[in-house]
């Protein structure tokens, strides 16, 4: 729990003092979403009336407001040339939106049949993750000379979506499914 409070705070400081390496270290834009992500874990670990990890969940949503949204904001502005701009208050609804549904994901003890839906519909987000960014640079501007800042929104997304359903079930189940029979394997000969 100490890191999820003192993460954002410490990637801010470096950020906000030019401190790069500390800066590039703590994944400083992305800091509160990371550290409200190990709240929402609290929270499913040790229950929804664990107080602290709410408190810690809250922290970080007012990081996020205050300081991601309008770094988030300006980065899209500044990497799309000025074509396509949301206000840090857009970025920061967003973002409230996402934290309100991976911690009503996490908190809601679903039906298994659902559940298994919601696993699997959950999968790729790693690969969403990783992706989002180098798909976003190459669709906005392209994109946003021939469409308007919604439709730019919505077909960036659903390529992001798709490009990382693909890369999830291509590349990284058949890789993880090769490291898993290497890492057997490689226990196998170890205890002979």
């Amino acid at each position: 729990m100490t890191l999820a409070i003192l993460w954002a705070p410490i990637a801010a400081l470096c950020d906000r003092t030019e401190f790069r390496l500390g800066s590039e270290l703590l994944v400083a834009p992305y800091a509160p979403l990371f550290a409200a992500g190990l709240a929402i874990f609290g929270l499913t670990r040790w229950g929804i009336g664990s107080s602290p990890f709410w408190l810690v969940l809250a922290e970080n949503f007012a990081f996020a407001a205050a300081w991601t949204g309008p770094a988030r904001a300006r980065a899209l502005e500044t990497g799309t040339g000025g074509s396509f701009a949301l206000s840090a208050d857009q970025v920061t609804a967003s973002v409230a939106v996402c934290i309100a549904v991976v911690a009503t994901g996490a908190l809601l003890r679903l039906p298994s049949r659902l559940a298994s839906a919601v696993s699997k519909a959950a999968a790729p987000t790693y690969c969403l993750y990783l992706l989002h960014v180098p798909v976003a640079s190459l669709a906005i501007p392209w994109l946003s000379s021939i469409f308007g800042v919604g439709t730019v929104a919505v077909i960036t997304s659903v390529t992001s979506v798709a490009v990382a359903v693909a890369a999830y079930h291509f590349i990284e189940r058949p890789g993880a499914r090769l490291l898993r029979q290497a890492l057997q394997g490689g226990r196998a000969v170890s205890e002979r």
